[in-house]
């Protein structure tokens, strides 16, 4: 209770069209509804970053570790299909562009980049066992599939 809490005081406090009065009269309806909001807000915000933002949200599912952010920065600068990297032509995501594309479901602590809570994970991660996200289908990551694309990568 004490996340939804968090989240909506941060949405609350957020730039948007939306009427605060609005919001407050149709509040999410749980956590993952929230989460479901703040996707759609960042999509909003940032419409051309949406593979971007699947991919860091993806690796941070996925890494056995908290990945710092050169290293997630240099993994979302590789193409899914790509079989060699030279990263001297990319430009690399910077801590700013992190948070600014993922907001409130991420965060960067002594240069490590993980999720503000489990529950986000949890609600990235859910199984197509009846859950479905009204707006942000395309957030749902099946851990399998990310592994294996992972692998297939690198191998």
């Amino acid at each position: 209770m004490f996340r939804y809490a968090t989240l909506l005081l941060d949405e609350l406090d957020s730039p948007s069209t939306t009427d605060i009065t609005d919001l407050l009269n149709a509040p999410p309806a749980d956590l993952n509804d929230m989460y479901e909001r703040i996707l759609l807000r960042l999509d909003l915000a940032y419409p051309k970053n949406r593979q971007m933002r699947k991919k860091i949200l993806s690796w941070i599912a996925v890494a056995k570790r908290p990945l710092s952010i050169n290293e997630l920065a240099y993994a979302c600068a590789v193409k899914d299909d790509e079989t060699s990297f030279d990263p001297t032509k990319r430009v690399l995501a910077t801590d700013r562009y992190l948070l600014d594309n993922c907001g409130p479901l991420i965060e960067i602590l002594n240069d490590k980049v993980q999720y503000t809570h489990l529950s986000v994970k949890e609600f990235l991660l859910r199984k197509q066992d009846g859950f479905y996200l009204k707006h942000n289908e395309q957030y749902l990551l099946n851990e399998g599939e990310v592994h294996a694309s992972r692998v297939a990568r690198h191998v």
